[in-house]
């Protein structure tokens, strides 16, 4: 099945907001803190997702050896928030599960124009490292 991703339900399809976060400094295992609502509508699960205020999460946990080829503050820290939501433990909706997430995380790459590379980069690394629930 093909997606049309121009396509939108109600003029609205990706971001309605970007989530707006605060750097944490610190021994903190989390990197941001969600300073402002965001919200994100995905075709993949075919409904809104909201992340609230006061979110934390670490970014792209990345393996050091890895990081020189994908930092973990470039492009994609918008999905990347977006599916530590969907995937932590005390903020995850009941209908989600490990596939759908990293489902929903590669449908918001693909809008956010990602390259291509860094896209299935990031997509492998979670595929390959990511929570399986």
């Amino acid at each position: 099945m093909s997606i049309d991703y121009h396509e939108m339900p109600d003029g609205v399809h990706g971001w309605q907001n970007q989530p707006v976060v605060i750097l944490l400094a610190g021994n903190s295992k989390y990197a941001v803190d969600v300073y402002k609502p965001a919200y994100f509508y995905s075709r993949v699960a075919g409904r809104w997702i909201e992340i609230p205020t006061g979110f934390k999460s670490d970014l792209l946990t990345i393996p050091w050896w890895v990081r020189w080829m994908i930092s973990p503050s470039g492009p994609g820290r918008a999905e990347a928030v977006l599916h530590d939501w969907l995937v932590d433990p005390t903020t995850r909706p009941d209908w989600v599960d490990s596939k759908l997430a990293l489902a929903i995380f590669e449908e918001g790459l693909i809008l956010s124009v990602i390259s291509k590379k860094r896209r299935r980069a990031l997509v492998w690394g979670v595929r390959i490292g990511g929570p399986r629930f």
